[in-house]
């Protein structure tokens, strides 16, 4: 603490609501009628969520009332989370040399047609702002592509990162995904639910 600031990893985000959960909860003790709650702190929200908040439904822990700490957007009270789909692409091809790109096809080029089709499905994106973002997003990372000096990519690689709102499980877009591509192999990394 700096005077009547918090420095430290995560004191923006979920770590200060653990701090003012667990004081409330303390103070909530020493009432003469003791409130019926808990804190629960879960640790994979980032990577899906299975063994925390999905595991915690699974143990049948369905409270009236559940706020999640989680940082939110311009100290707003959120009311839903969007899903996240997580996926891998990769084509392979045999590729033509530099100065003839006709004696083959270009894998990265390959990936690249077929990401555009990925990004055709969520057109709103681009409305996506800082104060307004309920908007399925689908960024691109990790690319990776492998050739040798002589001629275009034969492989290339690009993991997906798809944060939806539509109401649709991380399945049913996995499905709809796999069923349009037809030039590359796709693999779930992982999901979580809306």
């Amino acid at each position: 603490r700096e005077g009547d600031r918090l420095y430290g990893r995560g004191s923006v985000d979920m770590k200060a609501f653990d701090a003012l959960a667990m004081q409330l909860i303390k103070n909530a003790s020493g009432q003469q009628t003791v409130p019926d709650l808990g804190l629960m702190l879960t640790f994979d929200e980032e990577i899906g969520g299975k063994n925390g908040a999905a595991r915690l439904a699974d143990l049948g822990y369905f409270p009236e009332i559940l706020l999640n700490g989680d940082g939110g957007y311009n100290h707003a009270v959120i009311h839903a989370e969007k899903g996240i789909l997580k996926i891998e692409l990769s084509a392979n091809s045999n590729s033509g040399r530099h100065p003839y790109p006709w004696e083959g096809e270009n894998a990265f080029d390959i990936m690249v047609r077929e990401y555009q089709k990925i990004l055709k499905l969520f057109p709103e994106q681009i409305r996506a702002t800082d104060t307004d973002n309920w908007y399925t997003t689908c960024s691109s990372y990790d690319i990776k592509v492998k050739n040798n000096p002589f001629s275009a990519p034969h492989y290339a690689e690009m993991k997906i990162n798809i944060y939806f709102t539509e109401n649709i499980t991380t399945e049913q877009l996995y499905q709809k995904i796999e069923n349009m591509l037809r030039y590359v192999k796709i693999s779930k990394i992982s999901a979580s639910e809306r």
